[in-house]
C-alpha cells in the first residue's frame, strides 16, 4: 500500500493482503475467476488487477479490501497485463496485446499509447512511473525498429537528470520512453 503498511498479492488466482510486519494473510477476492497482478491506487483506497471474470483477461477495479469489484475493460482475447495507476489516480495504464493503453477509472474505450501506425513495434509491458511523473518506464520486449526512441536503463542522457532511472541493477532491458 502507498503508506507502506500492507502488501497485496495473488495466490492461486485470488487476491490477498498481508500486513508488512507479518501475520495472517486475508483473502480479499475468491471464486472461479483468476485474479492477478494487483496494484494499489496512489491514495491506497482502490486496487486495479487483471481478472478473467468474464472469460477473458480484462482489467478490474475494486476497493482496497476487495469489495465492489467492477470491470474496467470487457474485451475478448485482449490479453491485459501489468496494470499501473497514473500518479493522480484517475487513469490506469496497462499492456493490451503488446501495446500500452490508457483507461479512465470511470470507464470508456481507452486510448492506445504505443504502436499506433507502426508496422512493427516492440512489446511494451511493466509500465512504472519515475519519481517525476512526466516519465514512464517500460520493459521493451523485442528489437525496437528505427524511429522508436528509447534508452536502455542506466544509459539515459543527462537531460533526464538524477532520480529518473530505476534503482535496481540491469535486468530485462527497462527503457525510458
Amino acid at each position: 500500500s502507498p503508506d507502506g503498511g500492507t502488501i497485496v498479492f495473488e495466490l492461486l488466482g485470488d487476491l490477498y493482503t498481508l500486513p508488512v510486519e507479518g501475520g495472517t494473510a486475508t483473502r480479499i477476492t475468491s471464486g472461479q475467476a483468476y485474479d492477478m497482478q494487483p496494484n494499489y491506487s496512489p491514495d491506497g483506497t482502490r486496487l486495479v488487477f487483471v481478472s478473467d471474470r468474464n472469460g477473458s483477461a480484462n482489467l478490474g477495479v475494486a476497493n482496497a479490501d476487495g469489495s465492489d469489484p467492477e470491470p474496467l475493460t470487457e474485451g475478448e482475447r485482449d490479453g491485459y497485463m501489468s496494470p499501473v495507476w497514473t500518479p493522480d489516480g484517475e487513469y490506469v495504464i496497462a499492456t493490451k496485446g503488446s501495446d500500452l493503453w490508457l483507461y479512465h477509472v470511470d470507464g470508456g474505450s481507452g486510448v492506445q499509447m504505443s504502436g499506433v501506425g507502426e508496422e512493427r513495434s516492440p512489446a511494451l509491458m511493466g509500465a512504472a512511473f519515475s519519481p517525476d511523473p512526466r516519465y514512464l518506464w517500460v520493459n521493451a520486449r523485442g528489437n525496437p525498429e528505427t524511429g522508436f526512441e528509447a534508452e536502455v536503463a542506466g544509459t539515459a542522457s543527462p537531460e533526464f537528470g538524477p532520480g529518473h532511472a530505476p534503482t535496481h541493477g540491469p535486468r530485462s532491458s527497462p527503457r525510458l520512453v
